[in-house]
């Protein structure tokens, strides 16, 4: 097995080659300088100088509201780019995990989505994922599209990224309360794709456990109340806050496919989440 990992410089590709080191499996993993997905001719060359036998995509674009601005982007990446990944993967015979987001779906439901639901993004970023998806499976009927959602992790951007410096800095810190998800460790993600080496369709993983960005928020301060500035967190309706891009308002997603598949549930969110901070954090 030689893995060929894309989006090299991201949280989830960096994860990811730690997770093929500790299983001492074969891997390179490439930045856009190396391997720009959008580029097919530079994909190509690399890809045979490469020679992989499974191709993880972790490259996309994520800026939700900047997407709003910049769709032509946002489609290049995310749709044409994933596109491109396809066909080169169909054509060297290489097992192929594409990585999606709950944005595919409105969040208009009130239970969590399964695999087979329909997807309805209600913003450009998830638009240009599931076109992505759709791309990939119709050029690649053979890969595997893994949806995640608030992915969160050491040294990326993310919503706890954003909400530490606040706690460290600000006496109130207001944090959306109506807006549910689910919250997803990069550690235990990238071990799950791993895992998911030989499989094909799509799957969903998240940590167990729905979740307001509130919620988190709220936890994050208990565990560190004593170490930050802020002395309240406060719930504020989405409302109150204004985002170039509409997002879903309870986009909760299933796992029992990949449950069952894996004979294996995630570990809820706050268990995640405590040994991030353990593991990862330094306030």
């Amino acid at each position: 097995m030689k893995i060929w990992i894309l989006g090299g410089k991201g949280m989830l590709a960096n994860v990811c080659a730690k997770i093929c080191i500790q299983r001492d499996v074969q891997f390179i993993a490439d930045d856009r300088s190396l391997a720009d997905i959008t580029d097919y001719d530079q994909l190509l060359q690399r890809a045979k100088l490469v020679q992989p036998t499974h191709i993880i995509n972790c490259a996309a674009y994520t800026d939700v509201d900047q997407a709003e601005k910049n769709p032509e982007l946002a489609f290049l990446v995310n749709a044409t780019g994933a596109s491109f990944v396809a066909k080169i993967a169909k054509l060297m015979d290489a097992h192929f995990i594409h990585i999606s987001t709950d944005y595919v779906f409105s969040g208009d439901q009130q239970i969590p989505y399964c695999e087979e639901d329909t997807p309805c993004p209600l913003n450009v970023y998830g638009a240009s994922k599931l076109e992505g998806e759709n791309l990939v499976l119709d050029i690649y009927p053979n890969a595997c599209v893994l949806r995640t959602s608030w992915v969160f992790g050491a040294g990326g951007k993310n919503f706890i990224s954003s909400l530490l410096p606040l706690l460290q800095n600000q006496e109130e810190v207001h944090v959306i309360q109506d807006q549910w998800g689910c919250l997803t460790y990069c550690y235990d993600l990238a071990s799950v794709i791993l895992d998911l080496m030989q499989e094909r369709g799509i799957y969903h993983f998240v940590n167990q456990g729905v979740c307001s960005r509130f919620d988190i928020a709220k936890e994050i301060f208990e565990k560190l109340q004593e170490r930050v500035f802020c002395k309240r967190v406060i719930p504020i309706s989405v409302t109150n806050y204004v985002n170039m891009a509409k997002r879903p308002k309870f986009n909760v997603l299933g796992t029992q496919k990949i449950s069952k598949k894996l004979n294996n549930s995630p570990r809820h969110w706050k268990e995640a989440l405590g040994e991030f901070f353990i593991d990862a954090i330094t306030v």
